[in-house]
């Protein structure tokens, strides 16, 4: 009978550290997922930066090609502009269609 008693004792401390174990494990796990919610909106911003500074860098160059100070840079923005009044023409065209 002693045995027995030992035996639930046993298996009730186990229980009990395995339940412990796993509210361990669910608020580790509650702490991470507020971690990784937190990761994909700085990266949101970030991207969203990256993109703000990509259109910043490509306003810069342009604009230093209209001024003459790089002839790589006047061509590729000559091209662009072409291609920017060929979008506006044919938006123009659908309008009076």
């Amino acid at each position: 009978m002693n045995t027995t008693l030992q035996l639930a004792d046993n298996v009730a401390r186990k229980l009990k550290q395995l339940v412990e174990q796993y509210e361990a494990l669910q608020a580790e796990n509650a702490a991470l997922k507020s971690a990784v919610d937190e990761l994909k909106e700085d990266k949101r911003e970030l991207s969203s930066q990256v993109d703000g500074l990509n259109t910043a860098l490509q306003q810069a160059r342009m604009g230093s090609s209209l001024r003459g100070d790089n002839d790589d840079a006047t061509e590729e923005t000559k091209a662009t502009l072409a291609e920017l009044v060929r979008e506006i023409d044919k938006c123009i065209a659908l309008l009076n269609a």
